[in-house]
């Protein structure tokens, strides 16, 4: 009996692992969880720039378009940062570079885009 329900246990948290999983963060989303992180860490809140959103769109179309992969522009003084992974905002707070990027007092605004799974970041 024991054994049953700790397989139904394991399948009940299996499908709401999945489930979750399969919804991506929105826009708002995003904003409010790296905005959370940041206040965690005593940090101000990031403010939205549609300018930004424009150039992280451009430099993602511009990638696609000479299939480039997934490479920073170093001709850019705006902090910038770049992921095809699906929990994109935990895969960057793990990455000590791109955490660096997220977590500095130097930034007030960010641009977010995204393009054919791929998400890029502007910050300034």
């Amino acid at each position: 009996m024991k054994i049953i329900l700790a397989y139904l246990l394991f399948l009940a948290l299996f499908f709401i692992a999945l489930i979750s999983y399969s919804q991506p963060m929105t826009r708002k989303q995003f904003y409010d969880s790296l905005n959370h992180i940041r206040q965690e860490h005593g940090l101000p809140a990031l403010r939205s720039s549609m300018l930004l959103e424009s150039k992280a769109a451009n430099w993602l179309e511009f990638l696609d378009r000479y299939d480039l992969g997934m490479v920073h522009d170093n001709d850019t003084m705006d902090g910038e940062v770049l992921t095809n992974a699906y929990d994109y905002l935990a895969w960057w707070m793990y990455s000590p570079s791109h955490r660096r990027v997220l977590l500095s007092r130097r930034f007030t605004k960010i641009g977010l885009a995204s393009r054919g799974g791929e998400l890029c970041a502007r910050l300034r």
